[in-house]
């Protein structure tokens, strides 16, 4: 260890300096901590412990791929042990969730919002945008771009769509796109269209596909 002000070269050529009584410089080569709970523990009379890297910072969890799915995670924990996000082996992101099952999953039990975008650009035109990108190499009419599903459980404990919102291509011609968007309910365990907005008609409780 390095108390105080100091420097220390472990055999493996790896610096320790301790520049300021404060600050803790690793150079050169690694320095592995080998024990079966090994942990890097940040403690100051201050407010705040900071990691920083000069470079890129590159974090790892089972940088050899020896170990089974659930060795392979990155937590961040805040208020003790409460795992406030992760991300998995796979590279789901979860937030509140330490089981994602999309690219970002987030959970919360609170009331009120969930989600919040901001932006505070004074442009009179440049508010917040929300966007769906289906990304496609070969785009063609009839395409699904994308949906809004409103989710929640039955009385038996399924989970179950009850309403959603979906737009389509109607044409991927360049220069004379078009699209259509639809709103709908399912009825009796049944999705069905309550209304759909396509050039040139606004079709009301009709069954037309969008």
């Amino acid at each position: 260890s390095v108390d105080g002000v100091g420097t220390l070269t472990l055999n493996n050529g790896a610096t320790i300096v301790n520049t300021d009584a404060s600050t803790l410089t690793i150079t050169e080569a690694a320095v592995s901590i080998t024990s079966g709970s090994g942990y890097i523990k940040l403690a100051s009379d201050g407010s705040t412990g900071t990691i920083k890297s000069d470079f890129n910072l590159n974090l790892y969890a089972d940088d050899t791929g020896n170990n089974s799915a659930a060795y392979q995670n990155i937590k961040f924990y805040t208020a003790g042990a409460n795992e406030r996000m992760r991300i998995d082996n796979t590279g789901k992101v979860g937030i509140g969730e330490d089981t994602p099952v999309a690219p970002l999953h987030v959970k919360y039990t609170g009331a009120g919002e969930g989600l919040i975008l901001e932006s505070t650009e004074a442009g009179a035109t440049n508010a917040p945008d929300l966007i769906l990108w289906r990304n496609s190499a070969s785009p063609a009419d009839d395409d699904e771009l994308g949906v809004i599903n409103f989710r929640g459980e039955d009385s038996g404990d399924t989970v179950t769509d009850y309403a959603y919102i979906s737009a389509r291509t109607t044409d991927v011609s360049h220069s004379s796109e078009e699209g259509a968007l639809k709103f709908g309910i399912f009825t009796n365990g049944t999705s069905t269209t309550m209304a759909r907005l396509a050039k040139p008609n606004v079709d009301v409780f009709t069954d037309a596909s969008a």
